[in-house]
C-alpha cells in the first residue's frame, strides 16, 4: 500500500530535541525552544521520522512534543481524529515513551505560543525542578501527586492501553502503524505492530556505540544526527521486510 504522508507520535526523541542546524552554533543549553522557528525545518529533516518520510518521498506531520507521556500521545491521536484529519493511507511511527510518565490538564498554566494545538496539557517531566512558568502551588501539588500515584501495574496497563488504541485506530482509519519503545518499557506485550518487543532505541544506540565506536547521542542524551540515521535505517528495513508499504 502506498502512503500519502508519515505521522509521528512521541516525546523529545521523536520530536528531534537537540538536533540543531550548525549555523546556530553556540546555542546555550540544547533546549528545543532555542531558535525554535528558524531550526524547525532542520529538525524535521533530520529526525528519524523525517528521514523515513524523505525515503518514501512524502511529507512528515511530527506530532511529538518534549516531555510527552503515553497519555498525551493518546490525546494527540484523539485530537487528530476529532478534528477530521484524513488518516487513510498514512504511516504512523509511534515512539513509545516511559510508561511511568504522567500528563494532565492545568487550568492555571498559560500555554506557550510554541505549544501546538494538540498539546494543551502539562507533563510530569516538567516538574523535576521548579519552573518559573508554572504556578508554585500547582507545582507543589502536582509533584506530590506524581510521587504518590506511581504504581507498576498502572504503568503496564498504560503501556498496553496505548498500544491497543493506536493499533485499533489505525485499523479503523485505514492507516499503517509501527510502534516501538524509545525508552525502557519492559512489559510482556506482544502485538504485530510492536517492533522489537521489550527492546528500546536507547539501548540499541548504546550497543551501537559500544560495538562500532560511533557516537549516536547529543550532549543531553537525545539522539544526534547519527543516532536518528541509525533508527531510521532500522525502521525502513523493517517496513521493507514486513512489506508494510507497497
Amino acid at each position: 500500500m502506498p502512503i500519502k504522508r508519515v505521522i509521528a507520535f512521541g516525546d523529545s526523541w521523536t520530536f528531534g530535541d537537540e538536533l540543531m542546524d550548525p549555523q546556530f552554533d553556540g546555542w546555550p543549553d540544547g533546549g528545543m525552544l532555542d531558535h525554535y522557528d528558524e531550526n524547525k525545518q532542520y529538525r524535521l529533516n533530520h529526525c528519524y521520522a523525517g528521514l523515513v518520510a524523505n525515503h518514501y518521498g512524502v511529507e512528515l506531520d511530527n506530532m511529538a512534543f518534549p516531555g510527552s507521556s503515553l497519555e498525551s500521545m493518546r490525546w494527540t491521536l484523539q485530537w487528530l481524529i476529532k478534528n477530521g484529519q484524513d488518516l487513510q493511507d498514512t504511516l504512523w511511527l509511534v515512539g513509545l515513551t516511559d510508561s511511568s510518565r504522567h500528563s494532565w490538564f492545568n487550568p492555571l498554566h498559560e500555554i506557550s505560543e510554541k505549544d501546538p494545538p494538540w498539546n494543551r496539557h502539562m507533563h510530569g517531566t516538567w516538574l523535576l525542578q521548579p519552573n518559573p512558568d508554572i504556578d508554585d502551588n500547582w507545582f507543589k501539588l502536582q509533584k506530590l501527586w506524581l510521587g504518590m500515584s506511581y504504581h507498576r501495574e498502572w504503568s503496564e496497563f498504560n503501556f498496553q492501553q496505548t498500544i491497543n488504541l493506536f493499533d485499533h485506530a489505525a485499523s479503523t482509519t485505514g492507516a499503517t502503524v509501527l510502534q516501538f519503545s524509545v525508552l525502557e518499557n519492559n512489559w510482556p506485550v506482544r502485538v504485530p505492530t510492536l517492533l522489537y518487543g521489550g527492546m528500546n532505541w536507547r539501548d540499541i544506540l548504546k550497543d551501537k556505540k559500544k560495538s562500532e565506536g560511533v557516537e549516536p547521542f547529543a550532549k543531553k542524551g537525545h539522539p544526534n544526527e547519527k543516532g536518528h540515521e541509525i533508527i531510521s535505517k532500522h525502521l525502513i528495513e523493517h517496513i521493507k521486510h514486513a512489506k508494510l508499504i507497497a
